[in-house]
């Protein structure tokens, strides 16, 4: 009797702390304390001229069995489809045209007007689709019945056509093969006649850059395409990198000016068509975070 009044007790005070299904979170082993260098990663959020690359590129793609593997990163699955930013629900797109995908947590929308990167799309105005007022990147925060809602209104009330994406909005840096990112910070003397015959210094303005940043190049790969328009058109783009995706790792997101876009190869052929980039942060604009 002592035993069954002893476990009534306890249930009493589990279901007062709301705690009478609860089970402890299992916890994973640490086996290991390195990463390989291959988790870092470099990404960019979509423009004029990444859209309708990326869009040609997965419609001739999309079905066919060579569209599988390290093509799905090469590629992304960016579906067009119509609709209409909503009268009267302004952060809502309503979609005329296209299935929509569930919803998930990371999903973002790519708001453009397939018209208005359609007339640029010539040989002499094909740099211009690197304006970042031609296409808006917002996350997703939900999705029922052809609505889009979106975490914001646009800015352009006018867009027609959105692409769904997953990871935020962001899309790899194709064919990467290397990059440094670096931060600085400059030192301002205050040496003076009381300093005890020691140097001293303050922080000065800080800079930030992402330079060495090679890769194989192909004009019909979307992130080559907006970098590349992105430097004719001196340009910025919005960029996310980080050393490894896993829990409380850091990680940034910033605009970014894209400085340098060559590209290089023995003319021989007994070498590899590779570019190389560089991008300079612009006016401080970037926020640091950490994954949880």
């Amino acid at each position: 009797m002592a035993d069954k009044e002893i476990k009534k007790n306890e249930n009493e005070v589990l279901k007062k702390m709301n705690l009478t299904n609860f089970s402890a979170e299992k916890m994973e082993k640490i086996t290991e304390a390195g990463l390989n260098a291959r988790e870092r990663y470099l990404e960019v959020e979509l423009n004029g001229a990444g859209v309708l690359v990326g869009v040609d590129a997965y419609t001739r793609l999309k079905g066919q069995p060579s569209y599988e593997g390290s093509f799905l990163t090469i590629f992304p699955a960016l579906e067009s489809r119509e609709g209409t930013v909503d009268s009267t629900e302004k952060n809502v797109f309503n979609v005329t045209a296209g299935d929509l995908p569930t919803f998930a947590k990371g999903l973002a929308a790519v708001l453009y007007n397939k018209s208005e990167l359609e007339a640029l799309n010539t040989e002499d105005n094909f740099n211009k689709l690197a304006d970042p007022n031609l296409v808006e990147t917002i996350p997703i925060t939900a999705i029922a019945e052809g609505k889009v809602t979106l975490q914001r209104q646009p800015l352009d009330p006018s867009f027609t056509n959105i692409i769904i994406l997953d990871n935020d909005g962001f899309i790899p840096l194709a064919q990467l093969s290397n990059f440094d990112a670096n931060e600085s910070q400059d030192e301002i003397s205050t040496d003076t006649q009381s300093s005890g015959g020691y140097k001293s210094a303050i922080g000065g303005l800080k800079s930030a850059s992402i330079e060495g940043i090679t890769g194989l190049y192909a004009p019909v790969v979307p992130s080559a395409a907006i970098l590349a328009t992105a430097y004719n058109l001196e340009a910025v783009v919005r960029v996310r990198n980080g050393a490894a995706k896993i829990k409380n790792a850091p990680y940034s997101i910033g605009m970014y000016k894209v400085t340098e876009f060559t590209t290089t190869g023995e003319t021989s052929g007994n070498a590899k068509l590779e570019f190389k980039a560089s991008l300079k942060l612009q006016s401080g604009q970037i926020s640091k975070k950490v994954y949880k």
